[in-house]
């Protein structure tokens, strides 16, 4: 069962915990079951909302903190278990959910140390449950909502200061044009609504020029349009970051959505797309529309936005997607493709494994240095052997299908020189484990070494004796 203070009624919550904890006895101690569930239907309580006594005392101590804080005006709060008919274990706060809600007409000055008090509570009662706790108050020229979201049940809290956010819910809600701001502790972006799209793109460029943004609270901020009815998604969405998207690319979308046929646009800044393992890390833009034949159309036009439009710098080049609006079956219209690149083209390389950005430049450094270090372990294994083979290197596409590598190979005449191959591949082999390469598996006679430090360029070798001498192949990272 629920719990809702406030600062008017503190003397009836302390009487409803009295009243949950004498629920909670009659269940325990009721002699006879059938006697037992009578008394709780008399008394209006549940066997299965029973919050435990030492659960129910870290969040009311956070009530109370909360409540005496300067300019908190009320609180709200509830608690109760994640599973309504499964009750909750005392000891597992992830079966036990919290709500708070503060409201305050703290001027600016205050606003700081309140959320620093919200943020130690959060962070008090995170330990006996999942918490949501936010603080609404009004800030700017306008009196711009906003509300600032100390903690939520899946986020992950960020290290700002209540001076930080209190300082980014001003900057937000102090730009013409906002409605309302929404201002995270976490690390999901902030946002600012806007009335319509056409106030979208004003707002984004007024956002890029707080000197804050591409950090903390506002490592990413997201603009967009209020929904009209009978939508329930923004016509248009932004959310951006530190690099992108480019002035330009805003106003194509902006003017995009005003289109006869397209329903909405939403632009997703880089890190914010992480649905496919092919597009991780880049940015992307999704397109609905409708009817069908509409979705050929938009797709053509971004696939041939100009490199103005379609190209930002220290980011990777954005991945779209236009579909059909109404329909949700497998046979949906829909049409995928890379802004500024024509429909149909490969994956471009400019996202590493690991999801960050790779720049062509750098990345011809790379091919070249490991170009190099393949080389070297080609040749090196000749001089060991003492006598050299053919070594050849060359740039290949990735296994994957994303990026590309340093890949080459060499065929040594150990026989030549030598009855046998043994002493010659145990030294080789003896060589690339000094620098780090180490065996991981054999394979048909081959056997397959990994790197270890990951600045080691040459990431995989094979060695393998053949009739004609020692085969080895070496390659470097993607």
């Amino acid at each position: 069962m629920g719990v809702v203070t406030s600062i008017q009624d503190g003397a009836r919550r302390q009487a409803r915990y009295r009243e949950r904890m004498r629920c909670r006895r009659s269940i325990r101690f009721a002699a006879v079951l059938v006697a037992g569930v009578l008394a709780l239907a008399a008394s209006g309580c549940s066997a299965f909302d029973e919050t435990p006594g030492s659960v129910a005392r870290v969040f009311d101590a956070a009530v109370r903190a909360l409540e005496a804080t300067d300019g908190v005006t009320s609180v709200s709060s509830s608690i109760g278990p994640e599973e309504p008919m499964a009750g909750g274990i005392e000891d597992d706060p992830t079966s036990w959910v919290a709500h708070l809600s503060v409201e305050t007409d703290s001027d600016v000055n205050d606003l700081g140390p309140l959320l620093d008090v919200a943020v130690q509570q959060a962070a008090s009662v995170r330990y006996v449950a999942l918490v949501d706790l936010t603080v609404s108050t009004r800030l700017g020229p306008a009196s711009v909502s906003t509300l600032f979201v100390v903690s939520t049940f899946d986020g992950t809290p960020r290290s700002s200061s209540g001076a930080v956010l209190a300082d980014a819910g001003v900057a937000l809600a102090s730009m013409a044009g906002a409605i309302s701001v929404t201002v995270p502790a976490t690390t999901a972006p902030a946002e600012v609504l806007v009335a319509e799209p056409a106030s979208v793109p004003p707002v984004v460029a007024s956002v890029r020029a707080v000197a804050a943004m591409g950090s903390g609270p506002l490592t990413a901020v997201t603009v967009r349009s209020a929904a009209t009815p009978p939508n329930v998604a923004s016509a248009l969405s932004v959310t951006l970051d530190a690099v992108g998207p480019p002035d330009a690319l805003v106003e194509t979308l902006g003017g995009m959505v005003q289109r006869p046929g397209v329903d909405s646009v939403a632009y997703s800044a880089a890190g914010r797309n992480d649905s496919d393992t092919g597009t991780s890390g880049r940015p992307g833009v999704l397109v609905t529309v409708e009817p069908a034949a509409s979705v050929n159309e938009v797709a053509g036009q971004l696939a041939g936005l100009d490199a103005g439009q379609s190209i930002v710098a220290n980011s990777p080049r954005a991945v779209f997607s236009v579909r059909e609006s109404t329909s949700s079956t497998s046979s949906t219209t829909s049409v995928t493709g890379f802004l500024g690149l024509p429909l149909g083209s490969s994956t471009p390389g400019d996202v590493a494994p690991d999801g960050s950005y790779r720049s062509a430049e750098a990345d011809a450094d790379r091919l070249s240095a490991d170009s190099a270090s393949v080389f070297q372990l080609l040749t090196e294994a000749g001089t060991i052997a003492g006598i050299s083979g053919s070594p050849s290197v060359r740039i290949v596409d990735c296994g994957s299908g994303v990026g590309q590598q340093a890949s080459g190979s060499t065929l040594i005449p150990i026989f030549e020189v030598a009855d046998t191959a043994d002493e010659a591949y145990a030294a080789i082999v003896d060589s690339w484990e000094a620098t780090g390469l180490v065996y991981s598996e054999g394979a048909v006679g081959t056997a397959i070494y990994a790197a270890t430090p990951p600045d080691l360029l040459v990431r995989h070798a094979t060695i393998r004796g053949t009739v004609d001498g020692i085969s080895i192949h070496a390659e470097g990272g993607c």
